[in-house]
């Protein structure tokens, strides 16, 4: 919640005449995670996340914007996957566990700053 608390009072010194902009994004991401949550307990019936992948993908959101957090988030999902068809295709997935989804949100959000980083 520190880094929630950070990044809403950096944008209201530097950007305040669009801290509504950077509320709306952190209200994206967590509501991205919140639908998972109810895919995922539709589709296995048990718990798919935590709230700490609500709170991350909220303090994303407040962070990046309202046009980067939807791809962040997409890109957070397709490392995910490509983890879990890795494990199944070693023979390491046996059995169903929780991966905890913060390394693949943090994977996503540098994956789609690369560019940024690069140049």
């Amino acid at each position: 919640m520190t880094g929630a608390i950070i990044g809403l009072l950096i944008h209201a010194v530097f950007n305040l005449s669009r801290i509504h902009f950077f509320l709306l994004s952190g209200l994206l991401g967590a509501v991205l995670i919140v639908a998972m949550i109810g895919i995922g307990q539709l589709l296995f019936k048990q718990q798919a996340m935590g709230s700490g992948d609500i709170k991350l993908m909220a303090v994303v959101g407040w962070y990046v914007g309202l046009s980067v957090v939807f791809p962040v988030f997409l890109l957070s999902v397709l490392c995910g996957a490509l983890w879990g068809v890795g494990r199944i295709l070693m023979g390491i997935y046996l059995r169903i566990i929780m991966l905890p989804f913060a390394p693949f949100v943090f994977a996503g959000y540098m994956i789609y700053m690369l560019p940024e980083f690069l140049n």
